[in-house]
């Protein structure tokens, strides 16, 4: 893995639920940590859902295997201010030295 290919910064964040001092809880999003990867884009479509255009887009992000150690699906990547939902996490090469991280976001019109 080349390290000059590692450019683009991403927040990776996880759901977390905090107290609300009523015996309840407040989701929001928390526990940032900020990766350098590669980001390789795939693919995007479009499909109309109950009268609604719908379009997603999907992307693959390549770490360092060590630097994404504690990630998992269901966490949030943020690249300049978009977030993306993270589908898959695939260790993936020669002594699993890289990840390969599916992530997707989308819109509804």
């Amino acid at each position: 893995m080349q390290a000059g290919k590692l450019r683009t910064k991403v927040t990776f964040q996880e759901e977390t639920e905090t107290s609300d001092g009523g015996g309840g809880y407040v989701v929001g999003w928390g526990n940032d940590q900020v990766v350098f990867c590669e980001f390789i884009s795939q693919s995007g479509k479009e499909t109309i859902e109950s009268g609604r255009m719908e379009s997603t887009v999907r992307a693959k992000l390549v770490a360092r295997a060590k630097s994404v150690s504690f990630l998992n699906a269901g966490w949030k990547a943020v690249i300049d201010g978009v977030d993306w939902n993270v589908k898959t996490v695939i260790p993936f090469g020669q002594r699993d030295r890289r990840t390969d991280i599916v992530i997707e976001t989308g819109t509804s019109v």
